[in-house]
């Protein structure tokens, strides 16, 4: 009688712990289901993210071109407006010249006269 009981082969031993185990921790099991669910969600989010990355590094890489362009361009006119003299010699009378820096600061551009002059 005894024998006859403990005949169980070892497949039936482990589905019958398996089967004790799941039914003691099935918040286990929840629980490791809901961190694989999160798991599927962030890797996910981590390959758009890769891709939206390499697509700003593009955008940054060509503005940065463009810049360095504008950059030499504005070197060049610095270097010819060097040569030249950048403002005409004005007539100062002695009240002006203490004024000076304000003076041009706020002062008006004839725009007028400088649209008629190039026609």
């Amino acid at each position: 009688m005894v024998l006859e009981e403990l005949n169980l082969t070892a497949g039936d031993l482990v589905r019958g712990v398996i089967g004790v185990l799941l039914e003691r921790f099935t918040w286990l099991m929840t629980f490791i289901k809901a961190v694989g669910i999160l798991v599927i969600i962030y890797s996910i989010y981590l390959i758009i993210k890769v891709f939206r990355d390499m697509k700003m590094r593009s955008r940054v890489k060509r503005i940065e071109g463009k810049v360095s362009l504008i950059d030499k361009k504005l070197d060049i006119l610095l270097k010819q407006k060097s040569t030249k003299q950048v403002f005409p010699e004005e007539e100062k009378s002695p009240e002006k010249k203490s004024l000076g820096f304000l003076r041009n600061l706020f002062k008006k551009k004839d725009t007028k006269k400088k649209k008629k002059s190039k026609k």
